[in-house]
């Protein structure tokens, strides 16, 4: 569970910064 959890969060935070990346290089 915890280890789903954590992946789960990383995919989150992952994805968060790809799209403030997008975001600031348009």
């Amino acid at each position: 569970m915890l280890v789903t959890a954590g992946a789960y969060a990383l995919v989150l935070a992952f994805d968060k910064l790809t799209m403030l990346n997008v975001v600031e290089q348009v």
